[in-house]
């Protein structure tokens, strides 16, 4: 049975016996005020509490994706995508399942908000995206861009037009304010945690992925080949028009947030395996299609 576990900053809070309310204005209070309940659960039932509180992310999961998917259960697709889905939760911390339910929400909202669905709508889901995406620094710094950017980019087959209910910026002042609030405090934490300044956000950097991509010495050519790849990539698109849809652009946002660590790389397993989904289903339906020869067969019988 696979048993989930309270990650070091939230165990350390729980066995300094931390009020949650008493850390407010603490850097590690949203990510404590998360965990809280299943440090709760596992002081009620030692060994599996944090495991069951892990279990509704885990279910809640299940069901986004299959929205954010569009995948049928009744077919051997949805069946294989959703198995995969499954087994990469397998080898994930508590941490990870919770994230991914954080992303999982930013991308089913992105893309209602890419199909022109208001913004009002979606403050609620936007709302506990943000909270639970506070679990991890560079997550909830990709949750924010992906949230302020995939609905209206210009890559996108039919970016979201804006309308005054959407953009109605008194209306969402208060969550703007605290998201933006939050998000420079992570930044700035994740830059010091490596040592500030400069030489901080290089740290940074060859942190996770970077560890791959961005060795000390090849750290200047790796930004400028990414530059160019982007220059390369994104230019075209734009002059010849967009092509992308929702899921790519945030599979995008989520390579390129693995800079921050393995774990925000993660969460480009889910539109990945939605993308995955979206081919096979493709794939199954063009070959269920009667072919040209079989339907002069069939008239002329």
């Amino acid at each position: 049975m696979k048993v989930f576990e309270p990650w070091e900053q939230v165990a350390y809070l729980w066995d300094s016996n931390a009020n949650p309310l008493f850390l407010i204005g603490h850097p590690h209070f949203p990510r404590y005020l998360v965990a809280y309940p299943g440090l709760v659960l596992e002081e009620v039932i030692p060994g599996r509490g944090f495991s069951l509180y892990m279990c509704a992310f885990f279910a809640t999961n299940l069901v986004l994706f299959r929205r954010v998917a569009g995948l049928h259960l009744s077919g051997s697709v949805g069946a294989a995508v959703l198995g995969l889905f499954i087994v990469a939760h397998f080898a994930m911390n508590g941490r990870g399942v919770i994230a991914w339910c954080s992303w999982l929400l930013c991308c089913w909202v992105s893309l209602r908000l890419a199909h022109g669905l208001p913004m009002a709508r979606q403050v609620p889901a936007t709302m506990i995206s943000l909270i639970l995406a506070t679990v991890s620094t560079g997550v909830f710094v990709v949750v924010c861009l992906a949230l302020a950017l995939v609905p209206r980019s210009p890559l996108l087959v039919a970016p979201a037009r804006s309308d005054r209910h959407a953009d109605h910026v008194g209306r969402r002042f208060p969550l703007i304010y605290a998201a933006s609030d939050f998000f420079l405090l992570a930044v700035e934490k994740n830059v010091d945690f490596y040592g500030g300044g400069f030489a901080g956000a290089v740290a940074m950097l060859e942190h996770g992925l970077g560890t791959v991509l961005l060795g000390p010495s090849y750290l200047t050519l790796a930004i400028g080949a990414l530059f160019g790849m982007a220059f390369i990539l994104v230019v075209p698109m734009i002059m010849l028009g967009p092509g992308l849809t929702a899921v790519q652009v945030l599979a995008i946002f989520a390579v390129l947030g693995g800079l921050f660590g393995f774990t925000v790389l993660t969460l480009a397993i889910p539109p990945a395996l939605a993308l995955l989904g979206f081919w096979l289903q493709g794939v199954n339906r063009r070959s269920r299609r009667p072919s040209p020869d079989s339907l002069k067969l069939a008239i002329q019988d």
